[in-house]
C-alpha cells in the first residue's frame, strides 16, 4: 500500500480493550520506514507485562487478568499486552515524569496554524503562520528556527504575550 508521502505504508489491525469493551479498528500508518511504527511505541513509554508488574508490585498473571477485564489501561499487540507508563503512574498517584522537549506555559493567547512561508537570512528568520484565512508574521532568530526544525507546511503555534493589545476597525475613528 502506497502512503501519501510516497513511501510504503504499514496497515495493521488493532483490538483495544478499554473498560472491558473490545473495540476493533484499523490503522494505516504512513511512515517511510517500517521501524518508525515501533518508534511510536518507544516514544509512548510502553511497558510489557513484566515491567508493569514490577512497577505495580503485582504478580504478572494478575496484571494480565486486570488488563483483560479492563481494570488496567492496556492494549494488545498480537499476543502481548502493552501498558502506557504514564497512565499506570497516574493510577499510582505519582506525577508523570516530564518529557524532554515539552513545556507548559502560562500564556493564554495561543494560535494554532501552519507555516506558510519561512525565510531565513543571516541571523534572523521570518516565519509566516497561516491561521485560518489570516496570516501572522513573526521574526525569530535563525538558531531558534533551526532548533525547532521549522519547515514550510509544518503545524506550529503562535504564542502571544503582550502588555498591550490594540483593536482596530474599518472606517474613521470619531
Amino acid at each position: 500500500m502506497k502512503s501519501p508521502l510516497g513511501g510504503q505504508s504499514l496497515a495493521c489491525r488493532l483490538r483495544v480493550i478499554q473498560n472491558g469493551l473490545k473495540t476493533p479498528f484499523e490503522v494505516t500508518l504512513a511512515p517511510i520506514k517500517v521501524a518508525s511504527a515501533f518508534e511510536v511505541l518507544i516514544n509512548m513509554q510502553t511497558l510489557n507485562v513484566q515491567q508493569a508488574s514490577e512497577l505495580l508490585h503485582l504478580n504478572p498473571k494478575r496484571v494480565q487478568g486486570m488488563a483483560r477485564t479492563g481494570k488496567l489501561p492496556a492494549f494488545r499487540v498480537g499476543r502481548k499486552w502493552l501498558f502506557d507508563r504514564d497512565r499506570l503512574e497516574g493510577l499510582l498517584g505519582r506525577a508523570a515524569p516530564s518529557r524532554s522537549g515539552s513545556i507548559a506555559i502560562s500564556a493564554r493567547n495561543r494560535l494554532r496554524g501552519r507555516i506558510a512561508q519561512l525565510r531565513i537570512e543571516g541571523l534572523m528568520a521570518e516565519v509566516t503562520l497561516r491561521i485560518g484565512d489570516q496570516e501572522l508574521v513573526s521574526l525569530i532568530t535563525r538558531s531558534s528556527a533551526e532548533r525547532l526544525g521549522l519547515a514550510e507546511g509544518d503545524p506550529a503555534y503562535a504564542v502571544i504575550k503582550s502588555t498591550e493589545v490594540m483593536i482596530g476597525k474599518d472606517g474613521r475613528a470619531e
